[in-house]
């Protein structure tokens, strides 16, 4: 299981990268997203436009894609990408209010 932590304070998990964005996107204030890929794309612009900040993002392929995003916003301090294994071995609980991906489409 995947956990990731956002700037604002915010929680996501899931088992895969793709899980991740989906629970991003369903959380999301950007209404007219229409899909995982569009969403990274206007996150991407966003944090380029607002904040000066460009994401090197990788892949073509939707897991490749989600990962890099994941990635790329760990990498850049934007949130904190922790695996379930790492907080057990810590002997930290699951936190509470976690978002989890809970409707299968992109």
């Amino acid at each position: 299981m995947l956990r990731l932590s956002m700037r604002d304070g915010e929680d996501f998990e899931g088992e895969t990268p793709l899980d991740l964005v989906r629970a991003m996107k369903g959380a999301s204030m950007f209404s007219d997203v229409k899909d995982v890929l569009h969403y990274i794309a206007v996150v991407e612009e966003r944090l380029d436009r607002v904040e000066h900040i460009k994401l090197a993002l990788t892949g073509d392929k939707l897991d490749d894609r989600c990962e890099s995003f994941i990635l790329e916003l760990d990498r850049l301090g934007l949130a904190k990408l922790e695996h379930w294994k790492t907080r057990r071995r810590r002997g930290l609980p699951k936190p509470k209010g976690v978002r989890e991906a809970t409707d299968g489409k992109g």
